[in-house]
């Protein structure tokens, strides 16, 4: 049982090893310019428009400055359908020019779509700019009602503590009015001229009412005055209280200038860049089109090698150019000189440079029998393990035998 998992615990490791050998060789592996980015043109070529979007977001705020008389929604509108079109013709403008430059026809009209994206870099920094100034505007009138209602709630708090002052003390000096005066006309006598007067006797008992009654009076008005001064001072609190506020929301407010600055910079150049790629992949497609189509002309096929190898049994043929640049890459007798091909055969016989007549061959002629085969007429190659020459039985066999077939696949049999 010991032995049965080493051996799994083994065969797992070399499965998960031939897994990483795999994705090593994928990422690695020589690939053309076209192949390796594929996915990041996609990618460009799908979401493309975000930034766009964006820009032309940051740019249509420009409108709140150019149409002040307008309401900033109607303006932000007619920004948006400008800046929309801007957008178009910056991106037309600056794909032309990197569709010129890159075919080498000049940078002229490349300059004009890269002032184009200066323009656009200047209209989303100007449009940030003014919609720091309504976020500003619009923090500044919420905490300005936030600071009258806070003041008016102060005002109406001291008013109902005034008001209550009043109440109370004018009902004490009431009562100690009334009494007062009823006291006096019970200890009159008639005094001089029939005026009535106080009694001798019941004097300090009524100066005494009326100290009360004055002592009334006097509450009342210390009271109003220490309502006053609370309220003076809670009032110039209150207003450092709101300077304060405004101070602060201000500057939180401050941090999203240079927020939407850099955000308007970044899309912006993010824009140039994504552009500036999807021409350059397309011209790379292109050049890399132009050679494998180039390369097809001089493409060596199955035939092509089988006549040669063909050539090269035969031993004592002479030097021949073949023509490997014909339409299918294959050789048709009597191997027409054609200035591009292989040298099959004796060395000591000299080929005229290139484009010049190829001397007639020799009397002996070459056999032209095709090279020997299998069963199903696949020809001969070499083991991939030890290098013999075998005759394969399908198209996809590599090793010559078993034996290099589980030497090359690490399989070892117990016999």
């Amino acid at each position: 049982m010991t032995k049965l998992s080493h051996l799994l615990e083994k065969l797992r490791k070399r499965t998960d090893a031939k897994t990483v050998l795999q994705v090593a060789q994928e990422q690695y592996s020589e690939k053309s310019f076209t192949e390796e980015y594929l996915d990041t043109y996609q990618t460009a070529e799908t979401y493309s428009f975000i930034p766009s979007a964006l820009s032309v977001s940051l740019s249509s705020l420009v409108f709140v400055a150019v149409l002040p008389k307008l309401h900033w929604v109607l303006a932000v509108l007619i920004g948006l359908i400008v800046a929309a079109a801007y957008e178009y013709v910056k991106i037309k403008v600056a794909e032309k020019g990197l569709k010129r430059y890159l075919k080498g026809n000049g940078w002229g009209l490349l300059a004009v779509g890269n002032l184009l994206y200066i323009g656009s870099i200047v209209f989303a920094v100007f449009g940030t700019y003014n919609g720091y100034k309504l976020l500003e505007a619009d923090t500044a009138k919420d905490v300005g009602v936030s600071n009258e209602m806070l003041y008016k709630q102060t005002v109406a708090h001291y008013d109902s503590l005034k008001a209550q002052s009043i109440r109370a003390h004018d009902s004490t000096i009431n009562v100690a009015d009334k009494t007062a005066l009823a006291y006096f006309n019970a200890n009159t006598v008639p005094g001089i001229k029939g005026k009535p007067t106080i009694r001798d006797a019941s004097v300090k008992q009524y100066n005494a009412l009326q100290a009360e009654l004055q002592t009334a009076r006097a509450e009342k008005a210390l009271v109003l005055s220490n309502l006053e001064l609370d309220r003076k001072r809670d009032l110039a609190r209150l207003s450092k209280t709101q300077e304060a506020n405004v101070s602060k929301a201000m500057e939180g407010v401050g941090a999203y200038l240079y927020v939407f600055l850099g955000l308007s910079l970044f899309v912006e150049s993010l824009i140039f860049a994504v552009n500036w790629f999807r021409q350059y992949y397309i011209f790379r497609a292109y050049r890399d089109n132009e050679l494998l189509e180039g390369a097809s002309e001089y493409s060596i096929t199955p035939d092509t090698l089988r006549t040669i190898y063909q050539m090269a049994l035969d031993g004592a043929a002479p030097v021949y150019s073949l023509p490997i640049n014909s339409a299918k890459g294959t050789i048709t007798p009597p191997y027409q000189n054609t200035g591009l091909g292989f040298k099959v055969g004796p060395q000591s016989v000299s080929t005229p440079p290139m484009g010049e007549a190829q001397p007639p061959a020799p009397a002996t002629p070459t056999q032209n029998t095709p090279p020997p085969t299998g069963k199903k007429g696949l020809p001969p190659r070499n083991c991939e393990k030890c290098g013999t020459t075998y005759t394969p039985s399908v198209s996809w066999q590599k090793y010559c035998g078993k034996d290099c077939n589980h030497s090359a696949n690490g399989f070892t049999l117990k016999k």
